[in-house]
């Protein structure tokens, strides 16, 4: 893997972690029925300002990780 491949599949598996880590983090409050901390859990994952980040997002429900990473290496 070249540098630039190193730091995007390290940056983008981070940041995916922490995005699946915050939607099930929403999920448990919304379930508890605390709306607020759900919201409050979802604001932190749209908060997300890097276009890798936006890219994980539009892609965070229906494909794969190594996809996610094609997306984060091409575009």
């Amino acid at each position: 893997m070249d540098d630039y491949m190193k730091s995007c599949y390290g940056y983008c598996s981070q940041k995916f972690s922490d995005t699946q880590h915050s939607l099930d983090e929403a999920v448990n409050k919304f379930n508890s029925n605390d709306y607020s901390g759900a919201a409050s859990s979802l604001v932190n994952i749209s908060s997300f300002p890097d276009d890798c980040e936006t890219k994980f997002l539009d892609a965070a429900l229906s494909a794969p990780l190594l996809m996610k990473l094609h997306l984060c290496r091409h575009n």
